[in-house]
């Protein structure tokens, strides 16, 4: 019996936290849409943007993949 009190009073913080995050959201929504009406954002812009985040995903994965090399090479050393 207590437990479902405990467990109802749970979804009851639930459902408030996620209505309070819906209304954050479209805040958010509206602030940014304010913010880019005010500094539009060019083409160009966009396109090095996207190079600029591609390129660092291409290292992301290099690096990635260094630090798996050298963890099998520290694990051939343990053994």
């Amino acid at each position: 019996m207590i437990v479902t009190y405990i467990m109802l009073g749970i979804l009851a913080v639930l459902t408030l936290a996620v209505f309070y995050l819906i209304i954050r959201l479209k805040d958010i929504r509206s602030n940014t849409d304010s913010l880019c009406a005010k500094f539009p954002i060019s083409d160009e812009m966009r396109k090095q943007a996207s190079e600029t985040i591609s390129s660092l995903n291409e290292r992301m994965t290099v690096l990635n993949q260094k630090a798996r090399e050298i963890s099998d090479v520290m694990n051939e050393v343990r053994r």
